[in-house]
């Protein structure tokens, strides 16, 4: 191994503690906001709690009837994606042998594997109606070798390995109650206890920071912590490949052609690994 493993650990730990600490803030945000909206009248707001609850169930449905679809797996994958323009493909033989090759040498279950015709390399992993999906793009057959493509596997491996599926659910989830939240305080805030209400149910300097907390996570916060949370995960999927190849070079070579490529992190995912070299 080029890496040393206690340099690992101490990384792990700490990106670990960074991750776990965005999440225990965005937790309390939604704790708070939801305490001050259901809770500013005798007993709870049951408007407040009507405009929260629908859009949830109404995703709650939505993935509900995307998961009984009768169509095959990749018509409903299309229908998924078409939201953000991008069209899956099945791939062809040479590019299914060149990834399955990775994932039978270590005796791994495959994942679902489809091709997306866009113009950057990249993959990803992900999950979709309960099965383990990879997306490939073209261009990274195009214009890698089955090595660094290799490479690139072991990395959406340790996303795997690392949870990140789940992760990356709950996350998700989690901004989306922030920024529901936060647009319903802002309303509620405006348009009925400023305009409305003759009385006002918590002390001004509680309305007067509730508006900065959502002023201040709109415009600050929200984008920083997704970065955040988007380069810890990366960080310790690129630490797993290391520990799976047994080579944090090999990582750190795909990732200097990533960044060519105007790859997002990718400057501070080399200098995470360059810290962790045994001869750096």
């Amino acid at each position: 191994m080029d890496f040393d493993m206690q340099k690992v650990r101490a990384m792990r730990i700490v990106s670990r503690t960074i991750q776990y600490g965005a999440i225990s803030f965005l937790s309390a945000y939604i704790g708070f906001y939801f305490w001050f909206m259901a809770f500013q009248t005798r007993g709870f707001d049951l408007f407040f709690l009507f405009c929260i609850i629908v859009p949830i169930l109404y995703l709650l449905c939505e993935k509900w009837i995307e998961y009984r679809d009768p169509s095959p797996f990749l018509i409903k994958l299309n229908k998924n994606l078409w939201r953000s323009g991008i069209h899956a493909c099945a791939p062809t033989k040479t590019q299914e042998d060149i990834v399955k090759t990775f994932f039978d040498e270590k005796k791994w279950e495959m994942p679902f594997l489809f091709t997306v015709n866009e113009p950057e390399i990249n993959l990803s992993v992900g999950s979709f109606c309960g099965k383990t999906i990879l997306c490939i793009t073209e261009q990274t057959f195009w214009k890698c070798t089955p090595k660094e493509i290799w490479t690139m596997l072991a990395h959406e491996k340790g996303h795997l390995d690392n949870g990140d599926i789940f992760r990356i659910f709950l996350e998700n989830y989690l901004f989306l109650l922030c920024h529901l939240l936060s647009i319903l305080s802002i309303i509620k805030i405006f348009g009925h206890v400023l305009l409305y209400s003759p009385n006002f149910p918590y002390p001004y300097a509680v309305y007067l920071f509730a508006l900065f907390g959502n002023i201040y996570f709109f415009a600050f916060l929200n984008e920083k912590l997704q970065k955040v949370l988007y380069l810890v995960k990366e960080i310790l999927a690129d630490n797993s490949a290391a520990q799976l190849l047994g080579s944090a070079e090999e990582i750190r070579k795909v990732i200097q052609m990533l960044k060519k490529e105007n790859t997002p992190m990718s400057s501070r995912r080399e200098k995470a690994l360059h810290w962790i070299l045994k001869d750096k």
